[in-house]
């Protein structure tokens, strides 16, 4: 993680954790501000909840805006532009767009930034302006703008941070998807023709859930395509049942100096969870298209492992375009090395099987490739 990280970020952020104390009130705040299931409004303004999102939230969430789009990766005509126009709608200190510039540059990106960051917290905005500022072949404007915002500009990729959760509040959960809905509809019509726009939620039951229900909207309405993390556009297997969600949880720790800030706010620190969406225009390729192999899963769960089995549980698609979610269980006396994949993939990671989709047991002979786009890159 420290690579998508600033020297300078990093350094003001290990000398200000020698105040645990303080930062970690700061974080308690913030974090029961955003995790809260009321009406009130999210207020991360104060000046403890600003050092703490300067301190421990902006490390933590570069590092998602880096991982969320990590699956454009499939895309490698993304790369090759000469300049890339980005829109971060409700930046704060501009994470997310750090993160993802960082990755497109490890990804191979050349070119020029033009950068546009929106939110309606001045003091946000200058501090994710000055930070922003000192990334190389990168052009910042900063527009000061309550959300919800629609551009008048075409844009390569957006990013919609962490903004969900925060808007409409106040609304019945019916009234929340239909609003975000139009919200997102509004903004992959702003796109470019080969663009994306990538919306970073909380791993929460109830946040993730509610993006879940917003694909869902958005599918009936067949007003957008769904890019990733899905490799159809079928129902959602996880709304069958009200305790399943389907979330990232990425093998990203936070950097050592800021364990104590986190023990000490009743925060994990091990790995990076998140739940995430990729739209693009209905004309687009999906994800699943672009990858073009057969037969394909993603694992949606860590190794479940108990006596004398491996269970994963997974979204499969089969070919006709049917998905389910399913768990599958590997006997350790069918393993073979080539179920590696299945067996010790992590979450997120995209199989295809060479032995047709799998029901309930994998055969000793079913092997699978990981074709996830990190992996083929």
């Amino acid at each position: 993680m420290k690579r998508f990280a600033s020297a300078s970020t990093r350094s003001r952020a290990k000398k200000d954790s020698r105040d645990t104390p303080r930062l970690a009130e700061g974080l308690k705040l913030l974090s029961e501000a955003y995790n809260a299931e009321g009406t009130a409004e999210v207020e991360a303004n104060g000046d403890a909840q600003v050092a703490a999102r300067l301190h421990f939230s902006l490390v933590r969430d570069i590092a998602k805006g880096s991982a969320a789009i990590r699956e454009l990766l499939a895309q490698p005509d993304f790369f090759a532009r000469e300049s890339l126009d980005l829109l971060d709608i409700g930046a704060g200190l501009g994470a997310i767009s750090f993160g993802a510039i960082r990755a497109l540059r490890a990804f191979g990106f050349a070119g020029r930034v033009n950068l546009h960051l929106v939110d309606c917290e001045a003091r946000a905005l200058r501090i994710a302006e000055k930070i922003l500022r000192q990334e190389p072949d990168v052009d910042v404007r900063v527009t000061l703008k309550r959300l919800p915002f629609t551009p008048r500009d075409k844009s390569d990729l957006i990013l919609v941070g962490q903004v969900l959760s925060e808007l409409d509040r106040r609304s019945d959960e019916k009234g929340r998807v239909a609003s975000h809905s139009n919200f997102l509809v509004s903004l992959v019509g702003t796109l470019n023709e080969s663009g994306f726009l990538v919306v970073v939620e909380p791993a929460l039951r109830t946040r993730s859930r509610h993006l879940h229900e917003v694909r869902r909207e958005l599918l009936t309405r067949n007003a957008v395509a769904v890019f990733a993390p899905c490799l159809h556009e079928d129902a959602c297997p996880m709304l069958v049942r009200e305790t399943d969600w389907c979330h990232e949880d990425l093998p990203i720790d936070l950097p050592e100096w800021l364990h104590p800030l986190a023990r000490a706010a009743g925060l994990r620190y091990e790995g990076l969870t998140f739940s995430y969406l990729v739209l693009r225009q209905t004309s687009q390729q999906r994800l699943a298209q672009r990858l073009a192999q057969p037969h394909l899963m993603r694992l949606i769960s860590v190794p479940l492992v108990s006596k004398g089995k491996i269970e994963r549980d997974i979204c499969q698609v089969d070919l006709v375009n049917e998905s389910h979610g399913l768990r599958l269980r590997l006997l350790d006396r069918d393993r073979e090395p080539h179920h590696e994949g299945f067996a010790e993939g992590p979450r997120g990671t995209i199989l295809s099987s060479q032995n047709g989709n799998v029901r309930e047991r994998v055969p000793r002979e079913g092997a699978f490739t990981d074709v996830s786009p990190t992996t083929r890159r």
